[in-house]
């Protein structure tokens, strides 16, 4: 019966502590290679920085509606004049 009480206790413990974190921090700073990731969505409020090698990509950066971001581009080289009505941000 005692073991039973210290393991609710130390769930509840964990949970407490999970309760604590600084949720906002762990998804504020995300990083993508334009290259390599594929086309970028930007869903949340945050900070971003989008990577390039420099090299041309078709891959493009959506951000909805809505959402408040602060985008460092680093390389990016994004082309889409081959594709109609295509925008590359």
């Amino acid at each position: 019966m005692k073991t039973i009480f210290n393991f609710q206790l130390s769930i509840f413990n964990c949970l407490l502590l999970l309760a604590l974190l600084p949720t906002g921090h762990l998804a504020a700073q995300t990083n993508h290679d334009i290259n390599t990731g594929g086309n970028l969505v930007i869903s949340g409020d945050g900070t971003y920085t989008i990577t390039g090698t420099g090299s041309a990509t078709n891959n493009t950066i959506t951000v909805q509606s809505g959402v408040t971001a602060h985008i460092t581009l680093n390389g990016v080289n994004i082309d889409v004049s081959g594709t109609e009505y295509a925008c590359a941000f």
